[in-house]
């Protein structure tokens, strides 16, 4: 951080995130021994811009189903008529077309977190789904000792994005909405409900979207509320 920051010339935290994350084409090149911590940090920036791009296709399909439910087949419809890309057949076309140069997981998540602030969300859709592609372009091949597969940790995703890569695009955005999104919403509803339950004596409902014949539904007296980046905090005041 330091080095970054004595390169830019100024505390500017934006800046100074995506220099710390390799954004092409920056001039901040890092000392030799600095190498290591700057693909670390960028690593983690990666992790983090898929996690803020799926709690933002949630944030999206609690947008749709406001005025009413909607079924799987229609949240898909209306995700990829947002997104554009109508010629793409395939699920690696529709990945391979995201706009990736000069795009670092920070601005990235910058554009996310702007995407979900306007009240018309017309950009929301493809800010997610650009996000999803450069993410799962960058993921790695293999898991940390640290990861747990039930935990959709980026590698899989991966695996899951080139087993779908010859089928029908909106196959695979079913399929990230379905496994990726919804029930993953659900395993850590349940998961930290419980938890909830055990440390304090009560039950909080933490599900947000549900099922039912209609199809899916906001959770009774859900209201939205906009997911941020967990590394977003604010530079230290004695860099600034």
């Amino acid at each position: 951080m330091i080095a970054a920051v004595t390169r830019a010339r100024k505390a500017d935290v934006v800046r100074v995130r995506a220099m710390m994350a390799g954004l092409s084409p920056s001039k901040f090149i890092p000392r030799a021994d600095l190498t290591g911590t700057v693909e670390a940090w960028r690593r983690i920036q990666v992790r983090q811009a898929f996690r803020l791009s799926l709690e933002a296709l949630l944030y999206w399909v609690m947008w749709q189903i406001e005025q009413g439910p909607l079924s799987t087949e229609a949240l898909v419809g209306a995700f990829l008529d947002q997104v554009g890309r109508p010629r793409l057949s395939t699920a690696r076309e529709w990945l391979n077309a995201a706009g990736r140069s000069g795009n670092s997981p920070t601005t990235l998540m910058d554009r996310l977190s702007q995407a979900m602030e306007d009240a018309s969300q017309t950009e929301l859709a493809s800010a997610v789904a650009d996000s999803l592609a450069f993410c799962i372009a960058e993921a790695p091949e293999h898991g940390q000792i640290f990861e747990r597969v039930d935990r959709l940790p980026l590698f899989r995703a991966r695996r899951e994005a080139e087993a779908w890569g010859k089928a029908p695009t909106k196959n695979f955005v079913r399929h990230v909405l379905e496994t990726w999104v919804l029930a993953q919403h659900v395993y850590w509803s349940v998961g930290r409900g419980l938890a909830d339950a055990r440390a304090r004596g009560k039950t909080i409902l933490r599900l947000k979207v549900i099922l039912e014949e209609g199809g899916w539904t906001l959770a009774p007296g859900v209201s939205r509320v906009r997911p941020l980046p967990t590394l977003s905090a604010p530079m230290p005041r004695k860099f600034q």
